[in-house]
């Protein structure tokens, strides 16, 4: 793999170039389209041999469905050739069949020197003509699916030299046919029978993919196919990504089987839509789609619909799809380590009256790999207070470092084959801490081995706030003086910025809760993070989980901003009436 960089460090980058059939394995050097822009590398039979050779190992899925294919005509558009070298699969979505001798040209040359697996997408609603009246005299029989099969998995396959077949399937979503509909018992009679010539259960080494809605086929037939490649357009985060595999995995799909694809018809020029990462990062959404990693597992890999598309972009060639590869394919055989979160948490620590501190800080940590490991790994995590000045510097803070002798750390381990972690979980000491405002920098520290590394530092920030609990026990009402209102002071509340007033929470008291508020219900303390002003009875601030409110008046609650906080405790009294 190491021996591939001085090959490929270029995959990702640079443009696709040609060769007549007859000098397909003579060096040559090749100049792109774009040459102020990309830089011509040499492309021998070494070169190839080691592109073949990484599209062997365990790697991130590079997937296209490709249109317009005629191989024919001034722009390379129309060429396979045009992809970027390091395409696993491309699948044909225009005519596939009736080949002309400049496709068969084109298809070999992809084939043979690149190592890409060409395919062609079919539309199984419904049995082709010949075979339903021919062979079925009308109707389903079994003899008629196995013929429709054999004649589209096997027949066609050696005529045309396809490395595979996908079957576009897609009930709920304008797809009708006999073969349509969640758990169809027709439709798992034809992947039976395709899975005799496809797929690895035929042991010929040919793919079986399904696209659209792979977990609405039976649940015994997952393991019949290579890939489900799912067409989550416009998806917005890895969320919508983990509820799309969770339905396919109580089916039986397994991550390594699960293609996420975008759409590049109408979304070529921008990668895709704006896509949150499970660390917090927003990327276009075919780069999240790359990354993205089931909980489940590692992921099969990426895609676009039309990705011939992207040949226009101007500034280079397949811009996205080249970017995405070179982020979970780094040239080289590098593998890239980042965490899995990356925000900073925020902790709490109180001192009491008498001294003792409540509060805990249990942070859980945990790095992921672009690729499973291809040994034991561990990743040791350690405190470096040196980011503090940097840190409070960028953000406009001031906070303090923390005795390292406070924090108890681990070691993050990655067995072979898997690309997570364990969970290590990060704990603060609280004996005779003193008040203020301490910053935790924890640092992921790499291996030695020069094959790991990352694209951003991994750093993990905690703030942990210590203060003490101010409580006037014997206070029964809120005193002071009243504050007039002054023009240009706002109230932001919940619901938005308003000069004046503030709309009712909604139905759950929970949101609040949750974003400045914890309850301590045995203390009867509202204990706020922010300060919040909140108006009205007692019992509507207190409750459990929510319930009980949906049909009672429900309490403003205005975030004040610039004050200190403060917590009261009151007398619990039986009035419904006392305000809060």
């Amino acid at each position: 793999m190491k021996n591939f960089l001085k090959y490929v460090a270029a995959l990702a980058i640079v443009g696709a170039f040609f060769v007549a059939c007859s000098d397909w394995t003579d060096p040559e050097r090749e100049i792109t389209q774009h040459p102020d822009q990309q830089s011509p590398i040499l492309r021998d039979n070494a070169y190839y041999q080691a592109l073949r050779e990484y599209k062997k190992t365990k790697h991130k899925i590079a997937f296209g469905w490709y249109g317009s294919w005629t191989a024919v005509g001034a722009s390379y558009q129309t060429r396979l050739q045009s992809a970027p070298d390091s395409m696993d699969i491309i699948s044909i979505w225009s005519q596939w069949h009736s080949l002309t001798p400049e496709q068969i040209a084109d298809k070999e040359f992809v084939q043979k020197i690149k190592g890409t697996k060409v395919t062609f997408t079919i539309f199984s609603d419904k049995m082709p003509e010949p075979f339903l009246t021919e062979i079925g005299g009308g109707e389903y029989t079994d003899e008629a699916i196995e013929a429709y099969a054999k004649a589209y998995c096997k027949d066609s396959m050696d005529k045309y030299s396809y490395d595979g077949i996908d079957v576009d399937y897609e009930p709920g979503y304008g797809a009708s046919g006999p073969f349509v509909g969640h758990d169809n018992e027709l439709f798992r009679k034809l992947i039976l029978a395709m899975s005799k010539y496809v797929g690895p259960k035929s042991g010929t080494g040919r793919l079986l993919m399904i696209d659209g809605v792979p977990y609405a086929v039976h649940a015994d037939v997952a393991d019949c196919f290579d890939y489900g490649i799912v067409q989550a357009y416009n998806s917005y985060g890895y969320t919508d990504l983990q509820d799309r595999f969770d339905d396919a995995y109580k089916k039986g799909w397994k991550p390594e089987q699960y293609i996420f694809a975008e759409n590049f018809e109408s979304l070529w020029k921008t990668g895709g839509v704006s896509h949150e990462c499970r660390d917090g990062q927003w990327v276009n959404s075919l780069l999240g789609m790359a990354r993205f990693n089931p909980t489940q597992g590692f992921g099969a890999g990426f895609g676009a619909y039309h990705m011939e598309y992207e040949y226009a972009n101007s500034s280079m060639p397949y811009k996205y799809m080249r970017e995405a590869i070179q982020d979970v394919n780094p040239a080289g055989g590098d593998l890239i380590v980042g965490l899995t979160s990356t925000g900073l948490s925020k902790y709490l620590f109180l001192v009491g009256d008498d001294g003792t501190i409540t509060g805990e800080v249990d942070e859980k940590i945990r790095v992921e790999l672009a690729r499973p490991a291809p040994a034991d790994v561990s990743f040791p995590l350690a405190i470096d207070n040196s980011l503090v000045d940097a840190y409070n510097e960028k953000h406009g803070t001031s906070y303090e470092p923390i005795d390292p002798a406070r924090v108890s750390l681990g070691t993050l381990g990655v067995a072979a084959g898997a690309f997570l972690s364990d969970e290590v979980s990060v704990t603060v000491s609280s004996a005779g801490i003193e008040k203020g405002y301490y910053l935790i920098p924890i640092v992921v520290e790499l291996p030695a081995e020069d094959i790991y590394t990352s694209k951003e530092p991994l750093v993990r920030y905690l703030l942990l706030t210590v203060s003490a609990m101010e409580i006037d026990v014997d206070a029964t009402a809120l005193t002071g003086v009243k504050i007039e209102p002054a023009s240009g002071w706002t109230i932001v509340c919940y619901q938005g910025t308003a000069s004046s007033g503030a709309r009712r929470l909604e139905p759950r008291f929970r949101c609040a809760e949750g974003l400045h508020v914890r309850r301590q219900a045995r203390l009867q303390l509202l204990v706020c993070r922010e300060c919040v002003l909140f108006v009205g009875e007692r019992r509507q601030l207190h409750h459990h989980a929510g319930q009980g409110l949906r049909h009672q008046r429900l309490p403003l609650a205005y975030l004040l901003r610039g004050l200190q906080p403060r917590m009261y405790r009151f007398p619990v009294q039986r009035g419904r009436h006392q305000l809060v």
